[in-house]
């Protein structure tokens, strides 16, 4: 999906096997809707390809069985859905949904927030203005400039995540690492905690005696760290049973 600066919708479909698509405007709506045609149509083999150009101002929900979804440079919110290929969206002045269960999720330039899950696949996201709730159960995550709280979580990969302002919300994973990167002078109140490894917090973040005897303590394999940086604030809850925690300034 790509904007231009008509006000019309343009959908440009390439149809290959037993499909046929159907196009309907419904009020200031388009829908586009693809099926099997014929009694034996499900048994051969079908393929579409669809280009669609909407206005720049437009809202977007699209889902497919068996493809991916790409969307670029569009003022509106998107929900993305698809069973069979990756999630690509960028350049976007909205909130994003994404959900697929056969592949990874890319996304990058959002004012928005983001709503991402995956069961098959890796998720990369950067430059977020809102917050972040993202999952997956087949791979790693990677969470670059993020603005608002964060809730990440995987069962098959590490998980790392960096912050533009103050860090907050709950990252999660039993198969990897955990790292965090936040400014130094970011006030919030860290919990963190793995079965696997240790936890470090860097002495950018300041001076406390206390915290220091705590941090000296997980690199000997206690694994766990409950402490108000720079005077507290909101709770950041990192867990692992599978790797270290990293807790850095950008």
């Amino acid at each position: 999906v790509e904007t231009h600066d008509e006000e019309r919708v343009d959908i440009d479909a390439r149809i290959q096997g037993g499909l046929e698509l159907e196009v309907e405007r419904i009020g200031n709506d388009v829908e586009v809707t693809g099926h099997v045609s014929g009694v034996l149509g499900f048994l051969r083999f079908g393929r579409v390809r669809v280009r669609a150009r909407v206005p720049e101002h437009y809202h977007l929900d699209l889902r497919t069985r068996g493809g991916h979804v790409d969307v670029q440079e569009l003022e509106g919110h998107v929900v993305a859905r698809t069973s069979g290929g990756r999630i690509q969206v960028q350049q976007v002045e909205g909130n994003v949904a994404a959900e697929t269960s056969g592949g990874s999720i890319e996304i990058k330039e959002i004012t928005g927030d983001l709503f991402g899950v995956t069961s098959g696949g890796s998720i990369r996201a950067s430059e977020i203005e809102g917050s972040v709730e993202v999952e997956t159960m087949g791979g790693s995550i990677r969470l670059n400039e993020v603005g608002g709280p964060v809730s990440a979580i995987t069962t098959g990969g590490s998980i790392d995540v960096e912050f533009t302002g103050t860090p907050s919300g709950e990252v999660r994973t039993t198969g990897g690492s955990i790292t965090v990167k936040a400014p130094e002078d970011s006030s919030f109140h860290l919990r963190a905690r793995t079965l696997g490894g240790s936890v470090r917090l860097d002495d950018d973040f300041g001076k406390d005696e206390d915290r220091d005897r705590e941090r000296r303590r997980s690199r000997h394999g206690r694994g766990e760290l409950d402490t108000e940086v720079n005077g507290g604030g909101e709770p950041l809850e990192l867990h692992t049973t599978g790797g270290s925690i990293r807790v850095e300034s950008n």
